[in-house]
């Protein structure tokens, strides 16, 4: 759906807006990648909690938060709506896929093959 939005939003945002703003096309594609990576977040989310993952959600969330923080502070300083969507991605990127993908990686992989008595 996003990338339909990056796609149509020059003739559609106008449109629903009446003209009342303007969306620069780097807040749409910034935009369109987060929501891919948030989806793609929503989905590993949705299975580490169906495998009982708790505690390493919670210190990568903590992770997130205090990388996410000072970037999107930083970024909307400096770099306005853009900047703070980028830096929301960075953030996750770094902590998120960076932490599970490395730190928690055998952990993940051991629940996935793991199976209970009976089965």
């Amino acid at each position: 759906m996003a990338v339909l939005l990056l796609i149509t939003g020059p003739s559609i945002i106008p449109y629903w807006t009446k003209n009342s703003i303007n969306v620069p096309r780097s807040l749409s594609v910034a935009y369109v990648a987060w929501t891919i990576v948030e989806a793609a977040g929503a989905v590993l989310g949705t299975y580490l909690n169906g495998v009982g993952i708790v505690r390493e959600k919670v210190i990568v969330v903590f992770c997130f938060c205090l990388v996410a923080l000072p970037l999107k502070i930083s970024a909307i300083i400096h770099y306005r709506p853009t900047g703070l969507i980028v830096a929301t991605t960075v953030a996750y990127l770094l902590t998120v896929v960076g932490l599970y993908s490395t730190v928690f990686r055998n952990h993940i992989i051991a629940r996935m093959r793991y199976r209970p008595h009976g089965e």
